[in-house]
């Protein structure tokens, strides 16, 4: 990101929008360039960054720190679930390195989508909560899952629709068997209590709300939809490489410890990014659930190959050699990026 020849499309978009946010323009809305509709774009990352305007640096260098620091922090989270889920050091750290050489986590950089970052982060945060630390008692308030949802709403609007797609799903899955319904219900009180506080802090304001119902009007008729199927899975493929997404399902089967609530997150995960990929199709609107289903196809992954990698020694030559075709084919296309400068 620091190299001199790195470009970042939309780094200096964001380092306006940060100097416009800290000028108490917090409301700015343009069309979405993917579909061409009005949307907002909330100011959550640039207020939470904005203590780092104190220090005499420029502002480009402190927005790609504040990335960096989020990417470093998505990271230490995925590790943290995929520990917890399984119990195994080695599952760990194989789905920590297959999510960092995936093309999707360094093409956000290479896009610029800074928003993007912030919102991933407080999402991973949110997914990580609800499987370490359901709400199955009157005493566990969801207050932090709370806090996490409203800075995911505050942070990016396409990831806000992605959030609202995964907790309807999970919540879903959830109500299926008794024991789960009680997370289940006080996970969409903590979706409902992060919405109101977003209204009211932000999608109640007059240019918000007027972009919101432009965008539900101007898809009402008829436009935004793509005149042609678009195919979304060799793009999701590209950037989350063909490996982990054929390994991550059977890599889940095996974790014995993905069962009940913690299926329904996972499962609800699942489901809102095909959702996500179907809306591509369609209107080609992606949101970066790529991103989004990423730690949950490494955490599969994983899975798959600390599995492989106990099963003598033609399993531990199968799982680094899989793994050394994983880091090659995502981290040279880095280096590619990185050394021609290519968007």
């Amino acid at each position: 990101m620091l190299y001199p020849q790195f470009r970042s499309s939309d780094l200096l978009f964001h380092v306006h929008r940060a100097e416009w946010t800290w000028a108490g323009n917090l409301l700015f809305t343009a069309d979405l360039p993917d579909v061409n509709l009005p949307a907002p774009y909330p100011p959550g990352l640039y207020i939470t960054i904005a203590p780092l305007a104190l220090f005499p640096a420029d502002l480009s260098l402190v927005m790609e720190v504040s990335g960096a620091a989020l990417d470093a922090l998505c990271g230490l989270l995925l590790y943290f679930l995929a520990r917890h889920i399984s119990g195994r050091n080695d599952v760990a750290l194989f789905a920590l390195l297959l999510a960092e050489a995936a093309p999707v986590t360094f093409l956000l950089f290479l896009w610029g989508n800074y928003t993007n970052m912030f919102s991933r982060a407080a999402l991973l945060g949110a997914l990580v909560l609800l499987i370490v630390q359901p709400c199955r008692r009157p005493v566990g308030l969801p207050l932090p899952l709370a806090g996490l949802f409203l800075l995911t709403l505050l942070g990016h609007f396409a990831d806000s629709l992605l959030l609202v797609a995964f907790v309807l799903a999970a919540t879903t899955l959830g109500m299926f068997t008794s024991r789960e319904r009680r997370p289940a219900w006080w996970t969409l009180g903590a979706l409902a209590l992060a919405g109101a506080a977003a209204f009211a802090l932000y999608y109640s304001a007059s240019p918000v709300w007027e972009a919101l119902l432009g965008g539900l009007q101007r898809i009402g008729q008829g436009e935004g939809r793509l005149e042609a199927f678009l195919n979304p899975l060799p793009q999701f493929l590209s950037f989350v490489q063909p490996l982990p997404a054929l390994l991550a399902l059977p890599g889940l089967v095996l974790l014995r410890r993905v069962r009940g609530w913690t299926a329904a997150v996972l499962g609800g995960a699942l489901l809102a990014a095909l959702l996500f990929g179907l809306g591509q199709a369609f209107y080609g609107f992606s949101t970066r659930y790529s991103l989004f289903i990423l730690p949950v196809l490494a955490l599969g992954t994983g899975a798959m190959l600390a599995g492989l990698r106990g099963k003598g020694w033609a399993g531990r030559l199968t799982t680094w050699l899989l793994l050394l075709l994983i880091l090659w084919n995502g981290l040279s296309r880095w280096g590619w990026t990185i050394a021609f400068g290519l968007r």
